[in-house]
C-alpha cells in the first residue's frame, strides 16, 4: 500500500441507536495524481484533506518527474524495480464490425439476500493518495497482431428493458385531511405522518397538493405512493438539518412530483443518514420518479442497506453535501435513469461497496443521465461492485475524472469486477489541481479490477490527461473498443497496469 492516503466513500456500516448511519462515500479517495511536485489528497465535500508527506528519495523507490516528459530523453532509471509493471503489453486486435452493436451484459447470478451490517460508517478524515504513475518519454509503439478473421463476430446480450411505469392509484388520501396546511409556515410533520400511517393500513395513495409544507422531523413513507402535484409546485422544507430526511421502507414504496429541500444545512462530518434528503432503508420495488433534490447535509438519494428492485427517474439533485445518488450496502438490481444531477458535493452517482458487506452492490444500470456543472469529485464512479452499466450518459465539468472505475485500499473496498461503460459523452472533467485526474481512470490500490470494457465512448478535453490505467492492486482485462479520444493537454493515455486490449479506437 502506497504511503500516501487515499479516501473515498465512506469506511463503515451500522446502527446507532437502532437507526442505520452510513456516511456517504468520500469522492477523495484514490485521488491519484498527475505529475505534479506533490499530490494533495482529493476533494472532499467537507473540508480539504491533508497533504500527503513529502516522498523520502529512498534508493529503493524510483524518482518522479514533476511533469510529464515529451522530450526523447530516456528517463531517470530507479535503483531498484518498481512493483507496477514498467510497460503492460498494449495489443490491438482489429474485429468484424457488426452491423450494429449492442450492448452487451453479462449474465447476473442472484446472490442470496444480503445481511445488513449494522455499525455505523464514520468518514475516514485522511484520504489515500495514490501513487503517481510515471509517463513515459514517448507513447508506446503499439504492436500489430496478425488478423484472424473470426469466423462468427460475438452477439452481446440485449440490454435491460427499462421499466414500466406503475399504474396511477384511483383512490387516495389528503394531508389537508389530517391538518396540513399549506403556506402558514408552521409544522406539518404530524399531519404528514398520520396521514402516511393511515395510507398504508388502507393501501391508499396519499396526495400533497400545491403549496409549501413544513417538515420538522424525519419522515417515514412506509410501502405506500406519496406523490405531489409537481416538482414545481408542491414543495416540502425540513426545517431540521439533522434529521429531515425522507425514509423509504417496505415493498412497493414509492415517491413521485415534488421538491425536497432544507430550510438550512450543518456541515457533513459523519455523513449521517439522517441527513440525507431520501433514503432508501431496505425497500423493494420502490420507485422514486420526478423529485427535485435541492440542498442536504449529507447525500442527495441514498440507497442502502440491501435495497432491491428499484428505479430512480427524472429527478433532478443538486447543492448536496455529498453524493448525489448513491447505492451501497448490498443493494441490486437498481435501475438510475434520466436524472439530473449537477453541482454536489462529492460524486454525482456512485455505485461503493464497503469490506464490510458480505456481497457487492451489483446488477446497477445508470442511464441517459446528465451529470457535472462543477460537481467537487467524479462523475460517476464505480468503488467496489460487480454487474455495472454505465450508458449514454453525459458527463462534464466535475473537479475528478468523469468516470471512475476503483478498488480502494483506504476504504477497504471490495473487487469490481464486469463494468460496462458504452456510449457516454465525457468532456472536460478532471479539472481539479494538482489531483490532474483523466477524463477516465481505471485504478487499484488494493485488490482486484477486472473485466471492464469500454465501447463507443466520446472522450474529450480532459483538462490535464485523457485516459489512465494505473495503481498498485491486481488490474485484469480492461478494453477499449470503438472510442474517440479528443485530447488537448497531456498524455493521450497512461496504461501503467492491467492487461489493456485496443480495438479499432480514434486518437489513441
Amino acid at each position: 500500500m502506497n504511503r500516501k492516503k487515499f479516501v473515498t466513500g465512506i469506511a463503515a456500516l451500522g446502527f446507532v441507536g437502532g437507526i442505520w448511519l452510513l456516511p456517504v462515500h468520500s469522492a477523495d479517495a484514490a485521488v491519484p495524481t498527475q505529475l505534479a511536485e506533490e499530490p494533495e489528497a482529493p476533494v472532499d465535500g467537507r473540508e480539504e484533506p491533508a497533504v500527503p508527506e513529502e516522498p523520502i528519495d529512498e534508493p529503493e523507490e524510483p524518482e518522479v518527474p514533476e511533469e510529464p516528459i515529451d522530450e526523447p530523453e530516456e528517463p531517470e532509471v530507479p535503483e531498484e524495480p518498481i512493483d507496477e509493471p514498467e510497460e503492460p503489453e498494449v495489443s490491438e486486435e482489429p474485429i468484424d464490425e457488426p452491423e450494429e452493436p449492442e450492448v452487451p451484459e453479462e449474465p447476473i447470478d442472484e446472490p442470496e439476500e444480503p445481511e445488513v451490517s449494522e455499525e455505523p460508517v464514520d468518514e475516514p478524515e485522511e484520504p489515500e493518495v495514490p501513487e503517481e504513475p510515471i509517463d513515459e518519454p514517448e507513447e508506446p509503439e503499439v504492436p500489430e497482431e496478425p488478423i484472424d478473421e473470426p469466423e462468427e463476430p460475438e452477439v452481446p446480450e440485449e440490454p435491460i428493458d427499462e421499466p414500466e411505469e406503475p399504474e396511477v392509484p384511483v383512490k387516495g388520501l389528503s394531508v389537508m385531511d389530517f391538518g396540513a396546511i399549506a403556506n402558514d409556515d408552521n409544522d406539518d410533520y404530524e399531519a404528514f405522518a398520520a396521514a402516511a400511517e393511515e395510507a398504508r393500513s388502507k393501501n391508499e395513495a396519499l396526495h400533497i397538493p400545491e403549496g409549501e409544507f413544513k417538515l420538522g422531523k424525519i419522515l417515514k413513507v412506509d410501502g405506500i405512493r406519496m406523490e405531489g402535484v409537481g416538482k414545481d409546485k408542491t414543495l416540502l422544507v425540513s426545517t431540521d438539518p439533522e434529521n429531515g430526511s425522507i425514509d423509504l421502507l417496505g415493498d412497493g414504496v414509492q415517491i413521485r412530483n415534488f421538491k425536497h429541500a432544507y430550510q438550512t444545512t450543518v456541515p457533513r462530518g459523519n455523513g449521517s443518514h439522517d441527513k440525507n434528503s431520501i433514503t432508501v432503508r431496505s425497500a423493494t420495488n420502490f420507485v422514486i420518479d420526478n423529485i427535485h433534490v435541492d440542498r442536504s447535509s449529507t447525500a442527495g438519494i441514498m440507497i442502502a442497506y440491501g435495497s432491491s428492485d428499484g428505479t430512480i427517474s427524472n429527478n433532478t439533485v443538486e447543492n448536496t453535501g455529498a453524493d448525489g445518488i448513491h447505492m451501497t450496502t448490498e443493494s441490486h438490481d437498481i435501475k438510475v435513469v434520466n436524472n439530473r444531477v449537477s453541482n454536489v458535493g462529492d460524486d454525482g452517482i456512485a455505485v461503493v461497496s464497503y469490506g464490510s458487506s458480505k456481497v457487492p452492490v451489483r446488477d446497477i444500470l445508470i442511464k441517459d443521465n446528465w451529470v457535472g456543472n462543477f460537481s467537487k469529485a467524479r462523475g460517476i464512479s464505480v468503488v467496489g461492485g460487480e454487474d455495472v452499466r454505465i450508458e449514454g450518459n453525459e458527463i462534464s465539468d466535475t473537479m475528478m475524472a468523469g468516470v471512475y472505475i476503483a478498488a480502494e485500499g483506504s476504504y477497504n473496498t471490495l473487487d469490481v469486477h464486469r463494468v460496462q461503460v458504452n456510449n457516454n459523452t465525457i468532456d472536460s472533467t478532471g479539472i481539479k489541481k494538482p489531483e490532474n485526474h483523466p477524463n477516465v481512470l481505471v485504478y487499484a490500490s488494493h485488490g482486484v479490477v477486472d473485466d471492464v470494457k469500454f465501447y463507443g465512448n466520446l472522450i474529450q478535453n480532459g483538462a490535464h490527461r485523457g485516459i489512465g490505467v494505473w495503481g498498485q492492486g491486481e488490474i485484469g482485462d480492461v478494453v477499449f473498443e470503438r472510442n474517440t479520444l479528443i485530447n488537448v493537454n497531456g498524455s493521450a493515455t497512461t496504461f501503467e497496469n492491467g492487461n489493456i486490449k485496443l480495438i479499432d479506437n480514434i486518437g489513441f
